[in-house]
């Protein structure tokens, strides 16, 4: 990731009123200077299209395929916008309050069950089955997680994975074996930052909570453990289970060898200070990484190359209660913004063959984004972290011999056995993704309310006993559910 994923505290203002706002009359102006598109036969009609990636190689590719798109349909003004991670839920919420969603969006996968319950979203298993007939299957990992009722209602435009990043030419300096558990790793990062007399801290990007929260909902993961109890109706917080206990507790043992400022550390900056030796461990890398590192190449340590001989990832150490069942292997946050097409688009007519926003939303997935030559060269501008979600393309020499994948072996290799095991990956903020688990109405308004990242800085910087935070944690957020399901 390239920009800051913190949402706002006010982000949502609770999606509850969502569904009524949408419905009501009197309620179709649209915010932020976008006009409701004009169906008007004397006008071109508007698609629009919200995405979040934000690199500007990928975002020539977009351009791209909107020109073709436009030269195809003439009639039809493809306007394809950038949002950035920290204003998604945000600007979403207030389109659909001011009843003017985009027709075609990327969201997080832990936004779209809110939506589908709410009717909001339609079904696009069309569309997924015409992909698939094309470039064979989707990754197992990626394809079910906005499938609910049989019907599929979103679709990853590229998958990315985490990991953790450190100096490996130190590591090998000081004779350390690369941590497998969360013990072996406190004792790691003490090491680096013991023996450069503080100079090669570990770093939490907490000036975007955003990726704190993220990393606790990892923890939890790789410690055995869920978030909620979702046998449960409503689902219980299980804030206070030892899996999420140990979690905090993993956090505070870690404090003492954190930069002293990551209260204010954004995500991306961690790798300029990586690359230039003010660091020695980040706990939550995105293999997009490798662009900040190589772009710092001037600046690096004397004799230090942006490679993996000097940069390497790590697979997520496990904490104490994950290995219990024996035989697992690590989890890592994946990354893979679903496209969704809103109901709205349905009544939204273009005069291009009579052809409604949702039909020509689809043709654009079908036809331009997803076709091969146009998908790889997205894909390219960011290998490794924008994986094609179809494997087939994931593996083949066209993909393969991006210059990125070669001179990042390490990392693509990492990424690839991630990718290739369908138990290894949870997507951000839902470690469990049982059934239940993919249908909580609620993760939205947790993550925009801070509670976990509000948590870690009571364990981190407040040095709180771990136990009493989680109790507060268990009643605020039952307090958050329960509301949900008044």
């Amino acid at each position: 990731m390239l920009m800051s994923r913190a949402h706002s505290q006010t982000a949502l203002n609770s999606l509850i009123p969502i569904v009524a706002a949408l419905f009501m009359g009197g309620c179709s102006s649209s915010p932020n200077n976008h006009p409701e598109p004009s169906s008007s036969s004397t006008q071109k009609s508007v698609l629009r299209v919200w995405q979040t990636e934000t690199d500007s190689r990928a975002k020539d590719v977009l351009q791209n395929m909107e020109r073709a798109f436009e030269a195809k349909y003439p009639q039809v003004d493809l306007q394809i916008e950038s949002v950035g991670w920290s204003s998604l839920a945000d600007k979403i919420s207030s389109a659909v309050r001011n009843d003017s969603p985009p027709d075609l969006a990327h969201l997080e996968p832990f936004m779209v069950y809110e939506l589908v319950k709410d009717n909001l979203l339609l079904p696009i298993t069309d569309v997924v089955a015409d992909l698939e007939k094309q470039n064979g299957p989707i990754y197992s990992g990626v394809r079910d997680l906005q499938k609910y009722a049989d019907n599929y209602y979103g679709i990853a435009y590229a998958v990315g994975t985490t990991a953790y990043a450190y100096r490996k030419d130190i590591q090998q300096k000081l004779g350390l074996s690369v941590p497998k558990t969360w013990k072996e790793y406190v004792a790691f990062v003490r090491a680096m930052h013991q023996e450069s007399g503080g100079k090669l801290p570990a770093l939490l990007p907490g000036g975007d909570p955003f990726f704190i929260d993220q990393l606790f909902a990892e923890l939890v993961a790789n410690n055995g453990g869920k978030l909620f109890d979702v046998s449960k109706r409503p689902p219980e917080p299980l804030m206070e289970s030892q899996p999420v206990v140990e979690t905090l507790q993993f956090f505070q043992d870690i404090a003492p060898y954190v930069d002293s400022g990551w209260r204010t550390q954004p995500y991306l900056d961690q790798f300029d200070k990586l690359a230039t030796g003010k660091a020695g461990n980040v706990l939550v890398t995105y293999a997009r990484a490798f662009r900040a590192i190589e772009a710092n190449q001037k600046n690096l340590p004397p004799g230090v190359s942006p490679t993996p001989d000097y940069f390497a990832l790590m697979p997520q150490p496990s904490g104490p209660s994950f290995g219990k069942g024996g035989g697992r292997a690590p989890i890592a946050t994946i990354d893979c913004e679903p496209f969704v097409i809103f109901r709205k688009a349905e009544g939204r007519r273009s005069s291009q063959n009579n052809l409604s926003n949702a039909d020509l939303a689809k043709i654009f997935l079908k036809d331009f984004f997803y076709n091969r030559t146009y998908y790889l060269d997205f894909v390219k501008s960011v290998p490794i972290h924008l994986t094609p979600i179809f494997p087939a393309l994931a593996q083949s020499p066209d993909y393969q011999q991006a210059p990125p994948i070669r001179n990042w072996a390490q990392w693509a290799k990492l990424t690839d056995e991630v990718l290739a095991a369908s138990d290894r990956t949870r997507p951000i903020l839902m470690p469990d993704t049982s059934e239940g688990g993919r249908q909580l109405p609620f993760l939205m308004e947790l993550q925009a309310r801070r509670l976990l990242t509000n948590a870690v800085v009571a364990v981190v910087a407040d040095r709180q006993n771990p136990k009493q935070v989680a109790a507060t944690l268990q009643e605020s957020v039952r307090r958050l559910v329960r509301a949900h399901y008044q």
